[in-house]
């Protein structure tokens, strides 16, 4: 039996090198994972490769319209429920309507919002909604003490394609292993690279996915 690869590595000093951090989330996701592996890595390599303090993974329920906390990495924090109905606070609005927010203040949310800001010490968040053939599946959010700069943001929203991707594969093959192809991956991020990446950047990653 094949053992699953380990998570990438994190750098222990000096500039995160995002670039980097991406293409080794790619090769990472194309080697032989349980859906339960998967389903734990998603937020986890959001707080080691991308330098989230905290980041949850919700899953979203059709019958009872709700997104359901199955999955957190960074730091311990508490929410009064573990559940989010649709429409109901930032998660809700999310789930409502399928759209990114970014670094926005949860206390202009108010409600539970406003209490886990309060308590946790988290002042902002970023969430993305996962999708599957156009359906939503999931989301992922990240918290942080203030304002995340322009950079993180924008290889959070890379990063999410490639987890919506991962998640689909997770939830479809529950009870196999599956490996996720690197031409999937790259397929689905390839609107965003194209319109979110220098040429240099773009180059870059390419070759170092290549290398993988």
């Amino acid at each position: 039996m094949k053992t699953p690869a380990a998570p990438p590595e994190k750098k222990k000093s000096g500039k995160r090198d995002y670039v980097s951090a991406f293409a080794g989330v790619v090769a990472h996701f194309t080697s032989p994972h349980t859906s339960d592996e998967v389903l734990a890595e998603l937020p986890q390599l959001l707080v080691t490769e991308f330098d989230a303090a905290r980041a949850e993974l919700w899953l979203w329920d059709d019958s009872s319209r709700s997104v359901y906390l199955t999955h957190t990495a960074g730091k311990s924090a508490e929410h009064t429920r573990d559940f989010v109905s649709a429409g109901s606070g930032v998660l809700g609005k999310v789930a409502e309507n399928s759209k990114v927010v970014q670094s926005v203040a949860l206390s202009t949310f108010g409600g539970e919002d406003q209490k886990f800001a309060q308590h946790s010490g988290f002042t902002h968040i970023s969430a993305y909604p996962l999708l599957a053939n156009g359906k939503l599946v999931g989301i992922t959010a990240v918290y942080g003490p203030s304002a995340a700069d322009e950079d993180q943001l924008k290889w959070w929203l890379l990063y999410s394609e490639v987890a919506g991707v991962a998640l689909q594969e997770a939830l479809a093959s529950r009870e196999s292993k599956k490996t996720i192809t690197q031409l999937s991956l790259l397929f689905e991020a390839t609107r965003l690279l194209n319109s979110t990446l220098d040429l240099g950047e773009l180059l870059e990653l390419i070759l170092k996915i290549a290398r993988s």
